[in-house]
């Protein structure tokens, strides 16, 4: 008879990764300016006050952006 430890500890640790996967956020949104035109180029940056890692994206033609996968926390939209 075969043991089920090999097949239990496999699905055990595939549920841990899709667990630790689901324990992420994104930002996304559109870069406009004081009159509400769209800012291309624009870098946009989130700070974790937690952990104080930075991550950074830039705005496209259409003033949008999206900076994916962020570590669960609070977070900031630090200005400049």
């Amino acid at each position: 008879m075969r043991s089920l430890r090999p097949i239990f500890g496999s699905a055990l640790l595939v549920l841990a990764a899709t667990f630790a996967l689901a324990q992420t956020g994104s930002i996304q949104g559109t870069v406009t300016d004081s009159v509400g035109a769209v800012v291309q180029g624009a870098e946009v940056t989130v700070k974790n006050l937690g952990s104080n890692a930075v991550r950074s994206a830039t705005s496209s033609g259409t003033g949008a952006y999206s900076i994916p996968t962020l570590a669960p926390g609070m977070t900031t939209l630090p200005s400049k």
